[in-house]
């Protein structure tokens, strides 16, 4: 039955219910229109059960059960209603939901965008109002004992927000939330929950969240309604969770002058990069964009009016099944493969459902946006062979395009050696626009942008030296890059070529960590951490040259792995290479002040204090001499705003300072032994607190007395 189509399934049965159609096929569900068979009159309902190849995955079971149980607790008249969860015959597990007979929010304003239309501000800022209603009752919501819930619903985006035919909005598709026991830590494998361009900046750090994030989420449903485009952007998923994770809202100025000035300081409010500078419940929120809604009957209607009017397109043969959306298929996966039509002009609306010239839907001529930069073409990256000269007159090759990417920034290739690419004669490969950016930023190049002889400059690469020069990035909250190399361990062949990490600090944030070393790369990290296998591997770089050599876009693209398990590797991947670098036995460390200009395309902006914390964790630092006191009047954390936002997000301590620097005084001293009986109250070792004195004192938030 579960490869059968919609007018098959028709008249079939499922267990106690008669099958109208199947709705629609996801990732892991499948959906059914059903009415109950032998009542008269049966209503129709949505029937929703596993596939069939997840219904013996316990955890899963637990997921689908947990889903039923969590969206049941919530009655509200803006939630979509459980009716009823059971085993069919088979002993697959079922629920049944209300069926809205609408169209969801994703429809709605793709339609709009398609016509170069918006919604009328005060019905968006109404859908958005109808859904801070729904989420209000969601987080508020009690087990039968009256105890709170605190569910998360995490996966609140226009796909989720189901608007019917008579014009109400309801939210539903319940099958990511979690109450906050489950949310307030870290997900698993970093996996993202939610559609990626909807979370929360929290949410993409991999930082613990609460109810906060589901109201930033909303935040971005209301502004992408006024402004009639993503609000979050960028070329590719990898940019798009940057620009959320910064918290980029330059978008957001073009409703200047546009929309009310206070409706733009509500949704900004609601927008910060700080949980605790947004609203703080959905009530809150809502109050705040409320004056500025449309009366409820008047929005309604105008709601009402679109639905019908996209509905009633006979041109759109996939929006006929639009009762799928009700349970969460997004319109991408009803309509994969199906051609779709150019956009028109609006459609006349129905007779009989005129709109207030008050609620008229507003065409798009202003704000005018940045317009988005497209996924750069691949004509630049052929198949063919490509060769390369080492110094000694060598050829290598023939290498595909993959295997010359590694060597590059592996360093195995510098700017001044011959290349051949893609069959064309040998230049230097700095002269090849294609691959510069994948040339190490520490080369013969960046060399003598920084002048001719930095190699004086060279000192002797220990974890205090190395530390030192870390914490003083984060104190003086400068620019810098910190070179380190050691000779290249192995391969004989190899002889004058280094192992080589290179750290760029940039506003007091450790901004990229660059390694040449092969298992370094994000591939082989992936593969090591058990997020890749061998042949996904492959098929990637074998697929590289498609996608610019970005290996995080190839695999995204090929489905290989998603989007946010990329992003947190890549952040991970970077605080893996400053361990590893605190572990080097040898080297040496070339300080550049200002920093060589390194423009990443994957910023990581990391914490320093933070970083240290986690790569020194097996370093054995030797025992500081005290006793020791905190630095008075210090420019604490707490007041650092992160650069990029406008909000400004306080940048917390690791729990381990912060407990070394509870148990000093700014007036008095600590001596070292009391200051280990306090760290092991909170179950910290001699070790954590040897490096967090150091790290405290270089940072220059502790002294020696």
């Amino acid at each position: 039955m579960a490869n059968d189509d919609g007018k098959q399934l028709g008249g079939k049965r499922l267990g106690p219910f008669l099958v109208d159609s199947r709705l629609a096929v996801g990732g892991t569900s499948e959906v059914f229109l059903v009415r109950r068979h032998g009542v008269t009159p049966s209503p129709t309902l949505v029937l929703k059960r596993p596939l069939s190849w997840l219904q013996s995955d316990e955890n899963f079971r637990e997921m689908f059960a947990r889903e039923a149980q969590l969206q049941a607790l919530v009655r509200h008249r803006n939630v979509v209603e459980v009716f009823e969860t059971g085993l069919l015959p088979g002993g697959e597990p079922f629920l049944t939901l209300e069926f809205v007979d609408g169209i969801d929010g994703y429809r709605l304003l793709r339609r709009l965008r398609q016509e170069d239309r918006k919604l009328a501000s005060g019905v968006a800022v109404h859908l958005v109002a109808e859904l801070l209603e729904a989420l209000s009752a969601v987080h508020a919501a009690r087990d039968p004992a009256g105890h709170p819930l605190g569910i998360i619903h995490r996966d609140v985006s226009p796909s989720n927000l189901y608007i019917g035919e008579d014009g109400r909005v309801k939210l539903g598709d319940f099958g990511l939330a979690s109450t906050m026991h489950r949310a307030s830590r870290p997900d698993s494998g970093a996996t993202l929950k939610g559609k990626f361009a909807y979370v929360a900046p929290e949410q993409v750090e991999g930082i613990p969240f609460d109810h906060r994030a589901d109201l930033f989420s909303a935040a971005i449903v209301l502004a992408e309604a006024l402004l009639g485009q993503q609000l979050f952007r960028g070329a590719g998923q990898l940019a798009v969770l940057l620009a959320i994770r910064d918290c980029d809202l330059a978008p957001l100025d073009a409703l200047e002058g546009v929309v009310p000035g206070g409706l733009l300081g509500a949704l900004r409010n609601a927008l910060a990069k700080d949980p605790n500078h947004r609203f703080q419940d959905a009530i809150a929120f809502r109050a705040a964009i409320l004056p500025f809604a449309a009366p409820p009957p008047q929005a309604a209607r105008a709601l009402r009016s679109e639905v019908l009017r996209i509905r009633g397109n006979p041109t759109r043969a996939m929006e006929r099944v639009s009762p799928a959306t009700v349970v969460g298929a997004t319109f991408e996966s009803l309509t994969a493969g199906v051609a779709q039509p150019p956009p028109k002009g609006p459609a006349e609306l129905p007779s009989g459902f005129g709109v207030p010239a008050a609620l008229a839907p507003e065409p798009t001529r202003a704000p005018t946006l940045p317009e988005m930069r497209e996924p750069a073409t691949t004509t630049s990256y052929g198949t063919a062979a490509n060769f390369f000269r080492s110094p000694d007159g060598t050829t290598h090759g023939p290498l595909s395009f993959a295997e010359l990417i590694e060597a590059l920034i592996v360093g195995r290739i510098e700017a001044t050696d011959p290349v051949s690419y893609q069959g064309a004669p040998f230049v230097p490969c700095g002269t090849i626009d294609e691959l510069l950016r994948f040339l190490p930023s520490a080369t013969a190049t960046t060399t003598a942008l920084n002048g001719p002889d930095l190699a004086a400059g060279r000192t002797i690469l220990t974890p205090l030296a190395l530390l030192s020069h870390l914490a003083d990035g984060w104190r003086m909250r400068g620019d810098a890059a910190l070179i380190c190399e050691r000779p290249l361990r192995g391969d004989v062949h190899e002889s004058g070529r280094v192992d080589r990490k290179e750290i760029y600090l940039r506003e007091g944030f450790l901004y990229q960590v660059a390694s040449n070393e092969p298992s370094e790369l994000l591939g082989e990290f992936l593969l090591r951490r058990g997020q890749l296998d061998g042949p996904g591997l492959a098929l990637a770089k074998g697929h590289l040259s498609r996608y610019e050599g970005r290996m995080g876009d190839t695999l995204i693209a090929l489905g290989l792995v998603d989007p946010m398990t990329i992003f947190q590797a890549i952040r991970a991947q970077g605080r893996s290479r400053l361990a590893d670098l605190f572990g080097w036995p040898e080297g040496s460390l070339l300080v550049v002040p200002g920093g060589a200009k390194v423009r990443p395309e994957f910023p990581l902006k990391l914490d320093i204090l933070t970083a240290l914390v986690e790569a020194t964790s097996t370093v054995t630092f030797p025992v500081p001499t005290g006793p020791f006191r905190a630095v008075p009047n210090v420019d604490r954390p707490e007041s650092r705003p992160t650069p990029s936002t406008r909000t400004g997000a306080p940048a917390a301590l690791p729990p381990l300072l912060e407990r070394v620097l509870d148990g000093l005084t700014v007036d008095g001293s600590a001596a070292y032994d009391d200051l280990l009986r306090h760290l092991a109250r909170g179950g910290y070792s001699e070790l954590d607190a040897r490096r967090a004195l150091h790290i405290l004192i270089a940072a220059g938030l502790a002294t020696r007395v």
